[in-house]
């Protein structure tokens, strides 16, 4: 509806327009960027080899985490495919984009519809809340932390990064 489109542009506006903060500027970016840098892929390879390791119910953890990822980014890019929805960047003006580590703009190749970072963590935050409990918490603090930094970072509406949660969800 209108109103849903202006509520979303709103918040869209209210987020990405949160500051020119380079300390929260460094924050979002890391956790939209972050497994671009190697220190963090060698992190989250220790941490699976020590959770496959450790014991039973880390392991299934961990194998099922393996499996919801990419599940989710999947859901994400059938989404994108069958509903094409433009990301705010693209249709909005004067909307704050931040680079990626390496000083480029993020490639913005697919359609906005539904957030594939916000529906890859909320994946793992839940098969990490379902099958570890409490140790499901940090997960779902990343979750909301990538979420909330694909709106301040410019490249989606808050509508979409919903729709990704809910889709990592599934």
């Amino acid at each position: 509806s209108a109103m849903l489109g202006r509520v979303d542009v709103s918040l869209f506006r209210s987020l990405n327009g949160a500051g020119t903060s380079p300390i929260l500027d460094q924050i979002f970016r890391f956790f939209s960027f972050a497994t671009r840098l190697n220190s963090v892929r060698i992190a989250l390879a220790i941490l699976v080899i020590t959770m496959i390791a450790r014991n039973a119910r880390t392991r299934a953890a961990s194998l099922l985490t393996m499996l919801a990822w990419p599940l989710a980014n999947a859901l994400s890019d059938i989404f994108k495919g069958l509903w094409p929805a433009q990301r705010p960047c693209a249709e909005l003006s004067n909307v704050r984009l931040l680079t990626d580590y390496a000083g480029n703009l993020y490639q913005l190749g697919s359609s906005g519809t539904m957030s594939a970072h916000a529906a890859n963590m909320a994946a793992v935050a839940m098969v990490m809340t379902l099958k570890l409990k409490w140790w499901g918490a940090p997960w779902v603090a990343v979750a909301l932390l990538t979420g909330i930094s694909r709106i301040y970072l410019g490249v989606h509406y808050p509508s979409q990064v919903l729709l990704g949660w809910l889709g990592g969800m599934l």
